[in-house]
């Protein structure tokens, strides 16, 4: 697998912490934002082939951040990765430009596999 560029939008510096590492140990360059402008910041100066966003970003919507990464960098693939999920929530995401739509709590070797588009036996063992 090719390295990506890969950025993380949380505002749980544990969840950043714990992605970014897995992320890392596969060989892929990350970074992190814990907010909203911090991550349209990072996205104009990289370009990541890959974002990962909560939909609660302390105060700000995560749908907002992935309307924004869509329209500045149409090439990123967006994966929302949330505790609040709703149908209505997954749908809008999904409109908004994000590829995929993921729960928490996930396993981060889950999720970097799941980024990279690997095929897992068992999602359950990380």
């Amino acid at each position: 697998m090719a390295s990506l560029s890969i950025l993380f939008v949380d505002d749980d510096p544990i969840v950043l912490h714990r992605l970014a590492a897995a992320a890392e140990g596969g060989g892929h360059t990350v970074r992190i934002a814990s907010n909203a402008a911090a991550a349209l910041r990072i996205a104009e100066a990289v370009r990541p082939d890959v974002a990962v966003v909560d939909l609660r970003i302390g105060n700000d919507w995560g749908i907002d951040v992935i309307e924004s990464l869509k329209f500045s960098g149409p090439a990123t693939k967006i994966f929302v990765l949330s505790g609040i999920l709703s149908a209505a929530a997954a749908t809008q995401a999904m409109l908004a430009g994000a590829t995929n739509v993921l729960s928490k709590p996930i396993r981060p070797s889950v999720l970097v596999a799941i980024i990279e588009g690997g095929h897992l036996r068992d999602p359950l063992v990380s």
